[in-house]
């Protein structure tokens, strides 16, 4: 192969604008065309059921290509400080990502957010978007360590080769990841690789820059009549990988930067879900924040495709940093928490809560609950799981929840391959119990949904017995009861409730915060009491509440964040044969209890100590540690524990609440405007657009309200067709519309739960299928009124 024809080849590939135009290059060209030039990804035919079960949405499938960037660079700076990457535990090399970009560039908790210029590293890592606006090109480019020509059957064009799996820092293991974007490209799934190693690696001067084409074989009438499906192929002409001399290249990309080493790929025509491509600056940036939730390295987003907005690049931190530092004004809460298990590990879980009124697609879309490991997000859980198993449901549209996994013991049995969504087993539902558990006993949490409720939910006597006389004049109060009843229970309607966190007067006091802590005392204790002793039931759970001054986000800030250590100082244990005691000290805590940690917020951190059955006994007495970091000195208390009987009580359990029998949802009418004395409400109230007609509040598992568009498309149409109606005729149609509106939704309500036992359909909640349904349903209603109505 010539020099000159294979770079003119590689720029005739890299600057076509389609997956169309590359294979009209592939079609015309002898070497292309020729299939005796074209080797099977990863040396096998059969390897479509790699690239095609790999991620099933294109977003986290184009991460993972980031995510071999960000991975690539890493081993670079390690090779370039003289390091082994395999090196074992003593050598040098770092343990873990978090350790390697502390080491390498300074930044620890892989916070980027105080980096004077993040750009100048951010450039390193490119998202390029070319070409159609409908399908972009999307090119990735790394600065990182790269690859010769001769290796790329070894390393890019691999499969489960396990090539570093014996890094300890880097997330990719097996080399499959990165298969799953090429399925997403256009045509015939052509995909260009190129890559160099930079001269600071390769002896002072830089490799051949290397490239192939990998696409989706393209059968013959005689293939197709033997074969089950086409394989995956990459254009290797006589068996070698296509090569060309350069010092540095110019692939344009962002302010011109030459490429001297790493690696760049371009996915042609790449086939992004709506919503997702327009802008790369606006939407790709969003749709990366949510998957890359606290990348290891930022990345550069760079827009070509003439959008004119502000600005064509734009440099991404991941969601967290959006959280905690950009988009800060968008939050009303951040609630941190900490569990500690033996057989799980650490699990970091921060639970955010945004105000009213902010766009959940900015945020969370349909990604509610998110696991990461290593900031990029491995599996995640609809909405519903916070409005049906945590029954937070006026929540479930504002809250974001992140669990960090990168410390557990169990995350292999969590996340498949895939990267990309949960594995279902013993440990995942094990951690999804406590997720659960946990989320639902947090009072701040449950104190946040109550306030919602209370902010969407009036309740209008006026409305109500409207909904009430009306029903009974129609004759379809009895039909609908017995219709939507399920086992002669009512279940989806709310109780007539007193909740005693709803009558508890006045607000706790606001404590003065601080950045760090002056204060670190255990509640109820005295100020020289040297002997402070707990009582724990065995098996049950004992909660330390500590007071202090520190601010709440204390724990997750970006910025100089603090830590709560619990150790184990001295174990007591009753001897039964001589009556003393026997001394021991576990190496950790977890070895005795299992751990949470909350806090803190408004002055209080919550620590709670559930000692084991099987490590501990009644009367054993355990002195623990319990310390509050901080800059100017860790603050300590000293508490004795003490195992008894135990009891069938839990401390956190919510207080009981008195219910009466079912009544209906309240009926909410809902208008554009508000009047002067600004006592309705209106869509801003909502999160409307206009075209909702009915939204219905579940919380708890029951219809709490029923929201009615007074204001809706199907009302304005309906009134607007119609000529020389009277002012009580056009009260009468609205009074007709609200109670349609509110019955049939709450009839439809009750027919599907009671025979969808899982209550919802492809992660479309019911309440969110009826409010669907309704948008054109409404017209109809109205329409089948008409004659009725007007005749009377």
């Amino acid at each position: 192969m010539k020099d000159s024809w294979c770079r003119d080849l590689f720029f005739r590939l890299y600057y076509a604008d389609s997956a169309d135009e590359v294979h009209h290059i592939c079609i015309n060209d002898s070497a292309l065309s020729n299939p005796d030039n074209w080797l099977p990804y990863g040396g096998k035919k059969s390897n479509a059921g790699t690239f095609e079960n790999q991620q099933s949405n294109p977003i986290p499938a184009l991460a993972e290509k980031i995510t071999n960037g960000i991975d690539s660079i890493l081993v670079k700076e390690c090779r370039l400080a003289n390091l082994n990457p395999e090196g074992p535990p003593g050598s040098g090399a770092p343990r873990s990502m978090e350790d390697a970009v502390a080491l390498f560039f300074g930044v620890r908790n892989l916070n980027w957010s105080d980096v004077a210029r993040p750009r100048e590293i951010a450039k390193r890592i490119q998202v390029i978007a070319t070409g159609d606006r409908k399908t972009p090109n999307i090119t990735v480019f790394d600065d990182g360590e790269g690859q010769h020509p001769d290796h790329f059957p070894d390393t890019f064009l691999s499969i489960g080769r396990g090539n570093k799996v014996k890094i300890p820092f880097v997330q990719g293991r097996f080399n499959m990841g990165s298969t799953g974007a090429v399925t997403f490209c256009g045509g015939h799934r052509y995909q260009l690789i190129g890559s160099m190693v930079p001269a600071a690696l390769n002896g002072g001067t830089t490799s051949p820059f290397g490239f192939t084409l990998v696409r989706r074989h393209i059968m013959t009438e005689n293939e197709r009549a033997i074969m089950r499906s086409a394989w995956y192929e990459y254009f290797a002409p006589n068996g070698m990988v296509p090569r060309f001399k350069a010092i540095e290249l110019d692939l344009s990309l962002h302010n011109k930067m030459p490429i001297n080493g790493g690696a760049v790929v371009k996915l042609y025509s790449y086939q992004l879900p709506t919503g997702s491509r327009s802008d790369f600056t606006l939407d790709m940036y969003r749709d990366l924040n949510q998957y890359l939730y606290k990348p290891a390295i930022p990345l550069l987003i760079y827009e070509k495709r003439g959008y004119g907005g502000h600005s064509d690049s734009k440099v991404m931190l991941g969601n967290r940093n959006r959280i905690l530092v950009d988009d800060r004004n968008n939050v009303e809460k951040i609630i941190a928490f900490e569990l500690e298990r033996d057989d799980i590990g650490k699990l970091a879980i921060e639970a955010t809560v945004f105000k009213s009124g902010v766009n959940r697609n900015e945020y969370i879309k349909d990604k509610a609950v998110v696991f990461s490991l290593n900031g990029q997000v491995h599996g995640y859980l609809p909405r519903s799981f916070i409005s049906q198993e945590v029954q937070f449901g006026m929540l479930r549209d504002c809250m974001l929840v992140h669990v960090d996994c990168s410390n557990t013991k169990v995350h292999q049995d969590l996340f498949m391959a895939s990267r990309d969504r949960l594995r279902e087993g013993p440990v995942t539902k094990s951690l999804l119990d406590v997720l659960v558990r946990e989320l639902k006993q947090n009072h701040e949490l449950r104190e946040l949904n109550r306030m919602r409720r209370n902010q969407l939910i009036d309740k209008d006597a006026k409305s109500t017995d409207l909904i009430r006389n009306l029903a009974k004049k129609l004759h379809i109060d009895s039909d609908l009861t017995k219709l939507i009843s399920k086992d002669s229970q009512l279940t989806f309607l709310g109780k007539v409730r007193r909740s005693a966190a709803e009558h508890l007067s006045g607000d706790k006091q606001r404590i003065d915060s601080k950045r760090f802590p002056t204060i670190f005392k255990l509640q109820g204790s005295k100020e020289n009491n040297k002997q402070n002793v707990k009582a724990i039931p065995l098996g049950g759970n004992g909660i330390l509440k500590f007071e202090t001054d520190v601010e709440n986000e204390y724990f997750v800030r970006t910025t100089e964040p603090g830590e709560l250590q619990v150790k184990i100082l001295t174990l007591h244990r009753p001897n039964k044969a001589d009556g003393g005691t026997a001394p021991g000290i576990p190496s950790e805590p977890t070895e005795l209890f299992d751990i949470r940690k909350t806090g803190p917020s408004e002055g209080t951190i919550r620590l709670s100590l559930m000692p084991k059955e099987s490590k501990l006994s009644v009367g054993d007495q355990i002195e623990v540690s319990v310390s509050l970091t901080s800059p100017d000195g860790d603050r300590e208390v000293v508490v004795w524990i003490k195992v008894v009987e135990s009891r069938n009580e839990n401390p956190e359990d919510p207080p009981s609440n008195r219910e009466a029998p079912p009544t209906l949802p309240e009926a909410i009418e809902v208008f554009q405007n508000n009047n002067e004395e600004k006592t309705l409400k209106t869509w801003a109230d909502y999160n409307w657009n206009g075209e909702e007609v009915v939204t219905l509040l579940i919380d708890g598992g029951t219809i709490q309200a029923i929201a009615i568009n007074m204001d809706s498309p199907a009302i304005r149409r309906y009134l607007g067709l119609k000529r020389n109606l009277t002012e009580n005729i056009v009260t009468e149609i609205k009074r007709r519309y609200f109670v349609n509106m509110y019955m049939h939704s709450l009839f439809l309500y009750g027919t599907m739960e009671k025979f969808v036992g899982n209550k919802h359909f492809n992660n479309i909640e019911i309440n969110e299928v009826i409010e669907k349904t309704m948008r054109g349903y409404g017209l109809f209603l109205l329409e089948m009124e008409d004659k009725n109505l007007l005749a009377e």
